[in-house]
C-alpha cells in the first residue's frame, strides 16, 4: 500500500495543473510543485506555517472556509474562478475544481482542489466581461428602487401631514410599485445562473 500511496503522489506532483490537498481545519496537507510554484511558496512553507483560508483570496476567514467546505461535503465537487494570494502580494486568478470525500477508516473529511495552471487571459477577460454585466446590471435597479421609494415617501408625507390619500394616488402609487418590484424581479431572474 506505502508503494502505491509513493506512485500516487510521484503521479500527482508531475500532474500538469497545481493540486493542494487539505483537511477540515485548513491545515495544507500536500500541494505539487505546480501549486507551489504558481504561488511562489516554499512547500514545507505551506504545509507547516499557513491554513488554506490565508492563500485563497475569496475565503479569507476561518469562519467562511468552513461555511464553504460544509457546502462543499454537501454537493462534493464544485468549479469555481478563484484567486490566489501569491507568496509576493499579488493575486493569481484560475479556474479551479474542488472536491471533498471521507476516508471511512477514521471518519475525517478531506478536500482537494486542481488548480489549472493555464494565464489565460479569456479566463480573466470572461470575468472582467460578468463584473462589468453585473455593474450595469445593477445600474438598471435604480429607476425602479427610486420609484418604490418616492412612492413610499408620497404615503409617509400625506400620512404625517394627515391629508387623506384619494383613491386615485393609492392606485397610483400601487401601479407604479408593482410595475417596480417586477422590474427588480426580472432582473433577478436574468442574473440567477
Amino acid at each position: 500500500m506505502s508503494q502505491l500511496n509513493n506512485l500516487f503522489f510521484q503521479i500527482i506532483d508531475n500532474f500538469p495543473n497545481g493540486f493542494i490537498l487539505f483537511d477540515e481545519n485548513a491545515n495544507i496537507l500536500y500541494t505539487n510543485s505546480v501549486f507551489t510554484d504558481l504561488l511562489g511558496y516554499e512547500k514545507n512553507y505551506l504545509l507547516n506555517k499557513k491554513k488554506l483560508w490565508e492563500l485563497d483570496y475569496h475565503i479569507n476567514s476561518p469562519e467562511l472556509f468552513k461555511q464553504k467546505i460544509t457546502n462543499l461535503m454537501r454537493i462534493k465537487k464544485s468549479n469555481r474562478f478563484s484567486i490566489y494570494i501569491k507568496n509576493d502580494g499579488t493575486l493569481y486568478r484560475c479556474q479551479k475544481q474542488n472536491f471533498s470525500f471521507m476516508n471511512n477508516e477514521n471518519e475525517t473529511n478531506y478536500f482537494f482542489s486542481i488548480i489549472d495552471n493555464k494565464n489565460d487571459t479569456i479566463l480573466e477577460q470572461n470575468y472582467f466581461y460578468s463584473q462589468k454585466l453585473l455593474n450595469e446590471k445593477i445600474d438598471t435597479l435604480r429607476i425602479p428602487l427610486f420609484t418604490i421609494f418616492s412612492s413610499i415617501s408620497a404615503f409617509k408625507l400625506k400620512n404625517e401631514l394627515n391629508l387623506p390619500l384619494t383613491e386615485q394616488e393609492i392606485n397610483l402609487n400601487i401601479d407604479a410599485i408593482e410595475k417596480s418590484a417586477n422590474q427588480l424581479n426580472n432582473l433577478i431572474k436574468t442574473l440567477k445562473p
